[in-house]
């Protein structure tokens, strides 16, 4: 039986995929070369925007080895993968310039997904025959509540006793916020920075006093802060020291072509800063309080982005807080790394039986820099062993191994929280210990 969050995000057929990961970030911010490649390669989670693609399309090359071992691991039927398409962030476009590929696409049954709506993607829906694509009205909802600012007001508003709601103020420009978060600093105040758009923790700072005396004081911090690239109104926020095991929570959801709304599920994620790394979801991960209180409020949020017009993926994510309580930080109108988790999660469920716990490191580090052929001796190795010890091992993210910091992106999966433990302290540890088997350090 399908879930009903799945009936809503794909009518329970296989769809398309497309990573448009870098053309969405360039909503946002003028991206530069490495901007580009970090989007592409972040896009090879593109082949997880729902439990069962039939056709996906990929700015960067993935080379078909790959897609075979995510195929066995989830027992997909044969998928079709376009694989280096374009080098430049405008994915949707090199799409459009290729009609045996739009033809393709067109053929296809189920619906397209895109990581995130843009103008091309609409373009890309109305030349493969699925109605007049987003619209304009979902295209700046989507950007609206992609604000910081505008969620933080949003989040005052529908919040009740078990949400608190970190206070906020706006800034003209970096320089003035810097200014203000240097004299928090000084008065021994935490606050946060952030740009009021950004994607994936780009353009947010978390300023403590212990930052600033590193970074040689206030002056030197405004300074320095100056030379960012940081452009636009940017707001300072309260700090929420995040309490308990649970530090940061997401709930995800999708609001249907008919504007309902369904909860996915929650999760607890891992955050490197300010950066998103990973998730953690399946039963019991949550206390159940917690639990609670982000399906409650996520479901609010996306009551409120329905209303405005917005359709498609979107999550809420929080910081723990005393009493049971969670801090909302901000809205994603976009798939989201957790949606990943969730999507193998469905089919885990639909090929091995439920329930099935998920766990994503999206930037595993590896001990050397590996060429593609020892990477995939090297993950089907651990393949193996996860399996050995009653888990299973999905690459996702498999083009960043010979970067200048050399990372794997995996998920693993398990009944069990101890068989999860085990398979992940093995998975990290025989990563990291590639630098001596090959005699260097990545």
């Amino acid at each position: 039986m399908t879930d009903p969050w799945e009936a809503a995000w794909t009518g329970g057929r296989r769809a398309v995929h497309v990573g448009n990961v870098a053309e969405y970030n360039a909503r946002f911010a003028d991206l530069d070369a490495d901007s580009v490649r970090g989007g592409h390669s972040y896009a090879d989670l593109a082949m997880f925007y729902s439990p069962h693609p039939e056709v996906v399309v990929l700015p960067g090359p993935l080379d078909s080895s790959w897609v075979e071992l995510q195929r066995r691991a989830l027992r997909w039927d044969p998928i079709e993968v376009h694989s280096g398409v374009t080098g430049g962030p405008d994915l949707t476009g090199a799409v459009l310039d290729r009609p045996g590929l739009v033809r393709r696409l067109t053929d296809a049954d189920g619906p397209l997904l895109a990581w995130g709506h843009t103008t091309g993607t609409d373009r890309l829906l109305s030349a493969t025959g699925r109605g007049p694509g987003t619209g304009a009205a979902a295209l700046a909802a989507g950007r609206r509540w992609e604000s910081k600012a505008a969620a933080n007001e949003l989040f005052g508003e529908l919040a009740d006793d078990g949400i608190l709601v970190p206070g906020q103020q706006r800034f003209a420009s970096l320089g003035e916020a810097a200014a203000k978060a240097a004299r928090s600093a000084g008065d021994g105040v935490s606050v946060v920075l952030k740009a009021v758009h950004g994607v994936g923790g780009s353009g947010t700072l978390v300023v403590t006093p212990e930052l600033v005396a590193e970074w040689g004081g206030a002056r030197a911090f405004r300074r320095r802060m100056r030379r960012s690239r940081v452009a636009g109104e940017v707001v300072v926020e309260q700090f929420v020291a995040a309490t308990g095991p649970c530090r940061d929570v997401t709930v995800d959801g999708v609001v249907a072509p008919d504007g309902g709304v369904h909860l996915v599920g929650a999760g607890v994620m891992d955050v490197d800063g300010t950066r998103y790394s990973g998730v953690l979801i399946g039963p019991g991960v949550l206390p159940a309080p917690l639990g609670r209180v982000a399906a409650r409020f996520g479901l609010r949020v996306g009551e409120a982005l329905a209303a405005s017009g917005y359709r498609g993926w979107f999550d809420v994510d929080f910081v723990s807080a005393p009493a049971d309580r969670l801090a909302p930080t901000e809205i994603n109108c976009r798939i989201t790394g957790p949606a990943v988790a969730f999507c193998l999660q469905a089919r885990l469920n639909r090929v091995h039986g439920a329930p099935w716990l998920v766990r994503t490191r999206d930037r595993l580090r590896l001990g050397a820099r590996l060429p593609e052929d020892l990477l995939y001796d090297h993950v089907r190795g651990l393949i193996q062993a996860c399996a050995a010890l009653g888990a299973v091992l999905v690459p996702t993210i498999p083009s960043a191994g010979f970067a200048e910091d050399p990372t794997l992106g995996v998920a693993l999966a398990a009944r069990d929280r101890e068989t999860l433990r085990l398979a992940e302290t093995l998975v990290v540890s025989s990563s990291a210990d590639l630098g001596r088997m090959f005699g260097t350090r990545a």
